[in-house]
């Protein structure tokens, strides 16, 4: 917990809890983060620490992302509910990258607007993701490609119309955003968060084995 700012003021927590660490259920003896929120509630989030959680213009990273749904998560809603974002380094408009899930489907994501389905997902259901995100305010640089439990995706050098960047920096931020209009609460937790310059840097494109450090 002391790699993640879990302050809890307004800019990561709004009408709900504090996210919280618990005993991660994939990996005996590891620890994991819950997030959830009521219904109305609209984040819930933690800041990542540390090195390749602030990316700048021209990086290029390999980010490792598992988490296993709530059974109570409304995958089904088509409005928008984020749980793993670079936020651009400016306090309005949306997110030039976003790892987000609606209408059955896990999407990536680009400025609110620009939408590639990466595959459907269930309540209850593991995810297992392996990003390559080359970070560029340049359209036609800035590209996008995730490989779920170690096969490719619909996500294939995707290249984000307005780029993967809207400032010089970005900052990463993990939990559960969402439209306070659902009116049905929502849960989820995260098992495992990698970040690196290359593949080896976060153990292979593949899923980690249950267990792993």
């Amino acid at each position: 917990s002391d790699l993640f700012d879990n302050s809890g003021n307004d800019g990561l927590v709004e009408g709900g809890p504090r996210p919280r660490v618990v005993a991660n259920p994939r990996a005996p003896g590891h620890s994991a983060w819950f997030f959830a929120l009521g219904g109305g509630g609209k984040r819930a989030e933690v800041l990542p620490q540390g090195p390749g959680t602030e990316p700048q213009d021209g990086d290029e990273q390999y980010v490792r992302y598992s988490a296993i749904l709530g059974d109570d998560f409304p995958t089904d809603i088509g409005s928008w509910q984020l749980i793993l974002q670079w936020h651009h380094n400016s306090p309005t408009g949306s997110p030039p990258l976003s790892l987000e899930v609606r209408n059955g489907q896990l999407m990536m994501v680009s400025d609110g607007n620009d939408y590639r389905p990466i595959g459907p997902v269930s309540p209850g259901e593991p995810i297992n993701l392996t990003m390559n995100i080359v970070f560029s305010q340049t359209p036609g640089e800035g590209r996008v490609t995730v490989w779920r439990d170690g096969q490719p995706t619909g996500v294939t050098n995707w290249h984000p119309r307005a780029g993967t960047m809207s400032t010089q920096g970005a900052y990463l931020k993990m939990g559960l955003y969402r439209d306070p209009n659902i009116r049905q609460p929502g849960s989820i937790t995260v098992t495992d968060l990698k970040i690196g310059r290359d593949e080896r840097g976060i153990g292979g494109i593949g899923p980690r084995p249950v267990g792993a450090p």
